[in-house]
């Protein structure tokens, strides 16, 4: 059977399970031995994490204007403006 060890890119934080024969190729490309697998996902945290792309407004581009003469006042009431 073929040896696999995990490793973990520094900069993306993704895990793979490298066949040892090309562990070194792939530390030249910035991977790291992990220690073992990736944690298990939190079933809420992954639900958040699914859910927010639904919710989440993109924010505005660079050097783009905000309106917010039509945005109310935190705690003031429609009549209040």
């Amino acid at each position: 059977m073929d040896e696999r060890i995990w490793l973990r890119h520094k900069e993306s934080g993704g895990y793979f399970n490298c066949p040892a024969g090309t562990a070194d190729t792939f530390k030249a490309l910035g991977w790291e031995p992990a220690g073992g697998p990736p944690p298990e996902p939190d079933p809420v945290v992954a639900e958040r994490i699914a859910h927010e792309p639904q919710t989440r407004v993109a924010p505005p581009a660079a050097g783009e204007q905000i309106d917010t003469s039509t945005t109310p006042r935190r705690g003031a009431t429609s009549k209040e403006g």
